[in-house]
Parts: structure tokens; sequence; C-alpha cells
């Protein structure tokens, strides 16, 4: 028997109009695709910033939330024996969380030197392998020893430095942070030797160490600082 048609074994279908309260079926309308953000709960001035991330929802067309989680902690930094965090992401907030709460700015400090952190598990001046492979299709290869580039202001600590950057082992002489200088042909150099048993050489600023913000990498410029970290000695 067809529905939503009046139907008698006599007379066959109803041919007149549906009755007034009849509502016609309509067709199925797809509905909007709902997105899932995840953004950290906020425990109020007193609760700071949860763990747990809250699910939001919205529909597509619906503005986004007005305001963005704090960045996370930010990867890279120290080598593959040492590790590292740097950036916005490593630092305590007042609510308890690291990072910038919501509807903060971050005024960022004027005066920076650049540096440049060497990731590999071997000591730098025991490698051979080039910096940069030869490519004369490619003037520009990407590096064969891989590295993170920093702004660092210069009243930085030695100390904040390392631990920024991975040396955070209890047995403060086992963080050892190293200058370095590229030399060509795969080779680098050791210079400067700092260990975090070096009280008085860690409370020293960036810009003590002569880490500048003339040290850029610009042409004609002073070159950019290079450094390797480690925190097993």
């Amino acid at each position: 028997m067809a529905q939503n048609r009046g139907y008698n074994t006599f007379h066959g279908h109803d041919s007149g109009p549906p009755p007034p309260s009849y509502a016609p079926i309509q067709p199925h309308q797809p509905s909007a695709p709902s997105f899932q953000t995840l953004i950290p709960s906020y425990g109020g001035f007193w609760g700071g910033w949860a763990a747990q991330p809250a699910p939001l929802q919205f529909q597509c067309g619906m503005p986004a939330p007005a305001w963005a989680p704090p960045p996370q902690q930010a990867s890279g930094g120290g080598n593959e024996r040492g590790g590292g965090t740097g950036g916005l992401g490593t630092f305590k907030n007042h609510l308890g969380g690291t990072g910038l709460p919501p509807n903060y700015n971050y005024i960022y400090p004027t005066r920076n030197t650049a540096i440049h952190v060497l990731k590999t598990a071997v000591r730098p001046w025991q490698l051979t392998t080039p910096m940069y492979p030869p490519s004369p299709q490619n003037p520009y290869p990407s590096p064969t020893i891989p590295f993170t580039a920093y702004y660092v202001p210069t009243n930085t600590t030695i100390k904040a430095l390392m631990q920024n950057l991975g040396c955070t082992n209890e047995v403060a002489k086992k963080n050892r942070l190293y200058e370095i200088s590229e030399m060509g042909g795969g080779r680098w150099t050791k210079g400067l030797e700092i260990g975090g048993e070096m009280g008085d050489r860690v409370k020293k600023t960036v810009g003590d160490m002569g880490w500048d913000e003339g040290r850029d990498g610009s042409l004609g410029g002073k070159p950019v600082v290079w450094l390797w970290l480690t925190k097993e000695g």
C-alpha cells in the first residue's frame, strides 16, 4: 500500500488534495558539517589553566572563537642528546600554565642576536659531512645537518639560554655549551666552552659574550652565532 495517500479497496487511491493537517515529508537536507577544535579549558582566576582540553563545537559559517589557544611548546633546540625547547611556549604565565594566556600580547625585546643551534648527536668537530652539499641545479640546497635558528634577547643569561635549549641535567657539569665555527668542507672547530657548574660564566648575559645584535649574518656584517649543546657531558 502506498504511503502518504488515502486508499480503499473499492475506489483505489484518493485523487483529491491531502487533508489540512497533512504535512508532506520534506526531502532530506544534509546538515552543515560540524568542526571540533580543542582549546585549553580556563578554570578562572583562581583555577588557572586546566590541563585537560575542552572541545568547542561550531558550525560552518559561524565565526570561530575570538581568541586562539596559547602557543604550544616549540620543538627543536639543543640536539638529539640534549633535546630542548624554545619560544613563547616555554615560559610560565601567572595563571599557572605555559605560553601566552588568552587576550595577552607579548612585547619583544628590541636588542636580539641571531643564534643557530646545530642538532646532531655527533660532536660537530668530529663531523666530515658538508653543511650544504654541492648542487649546481639548486643554488639553495637543504642542509645535510639540521639546525634551529633563534632570535635571542641579548640580556638573556647563559644559564637561561642553556636551560631553554635543553641543558637540564641535574648534574650541572654535564650541561655543556660550545660555540663552534664552520670551516668549510664539512669541518667545524670548537671554540668557547661553558659548563653548567661555572657559576660566574653562566650568570653572564648573551651580550656579555659578544653575541650582540650585530651578529645577524648580513652581507658585510658579523656572522651569526653557532652553538652546540649537550646535557650528557
